[in-house]
């Protein structure tokens, strides 16, 4: 070899290899994971809070749609017909508080809690169809958060309405457990595709790792050609070249000889 080349050979040598092609593939298998897997956590949990928030509103509202058809027009007095029974049975949680209130036109509070009078809430009617009538808003009694269902009844003339809260303790419970078993599980999902990832690039490059395991252990003089019948198709090509330059070196050695 001229001399003129060596120190260029010489820096070839030391510089830094391209970048690994197994690093290559896993980067772009994991970073795309990790990348959705959260997302995913994060969709999958608001689905959940948002189904336990559905359930627990249309229990909330199944109570007031009964309240309203309990109302009555007694002595020009607007009133619940509710009996203490009743109205224990309602208010029994063992979670979380119930309150129950009914208010006139002027959002007077005539029977009931009086915490739900100052509710800023201002319901529409709905005549054709009384689900329709009930609103849901969050607010908060005494310090603590509350949902309130609304919904307005006709009653001596005007519009009374009947408003029913709760808080939320058990959705709040319900939301936590969802965004620790979300976490959990989608945590767990990342280990074990990232484990596969793992697996499947390793065992991907199990026949590159072969061919150089055993070029590495030829002697320098073992010009035979390298096997080809266990080789995946996308590397046989690069077999065909190295066999093809061990026969042209051989090739040249027997010339000179």
């Amino acid at each position: 070899m001229p001399a003129s080349r060596r120190p260029r050979l010489a820096a070839v040598t030391r510089t830094p290899s391209a970048r690994s092609l197994r690093a290559t593939l896993l980067l772009w298998l994991i970073v795309p994971l990790i990348a959705v897997l959260p997302l995913r956590a994060f969709v999958q949990y608001r689905q959940t809070v948002a189904q336990t928030n559905e359930a627990f509103d249309e229990g909330l509202g199944d109570t007031v749609l009964a309240l309203s058809n309990l109302i009555v027009l007694r002595n020009g007095t607007v009133h619940l017909a509710l009996t203490p029974e009743a109205e224990r049975s309602l208010r029994t949680d063992q979670t979380d508080t119930v309150y129950i209130a009914l208010l006139d036109a002027d959002r007077n509070v005539l029977q009931g809690d009086q915490a739900l009078g100052h509710l800023g809430i201002t319901p529409v009617a709905s005549p054709d169809d009384p689900a329709k009538g009930l609103h849901f808003i969050e607010s908060t009694i005494n310090g603590r958060r509350v949902r309130v269902a609304v919904k307005l009844v006709p009653c001596g003339g005007r519009n009374c309405q009947i408003r029913v809260a709760e808080t939320t303790i058990k959705r709040e419970h319900i939301e936590r457990e969802a965004l620790r078993d979300t976490s959990g599980f989608f945590a767990l999902l990342v280990l074990v595709e990232l484990m596969l990832i793992w697996v499947a690039v390793s065992i991907t490059f199990k026949p590159l790792d072969r061919a150089s395991a055993e070029l590495a252990r030829r002697h320098p003089n073992d010009l035979s050609p390298l096997k080809a019948a266990d080789v995946p198709s996308e590397l046989r090509p690069l077999i065909s070249a190295i066999n093809d330059l061990f026969g042209r070196v051989q090739a040249a050695r027997q010339a000179q000889q």
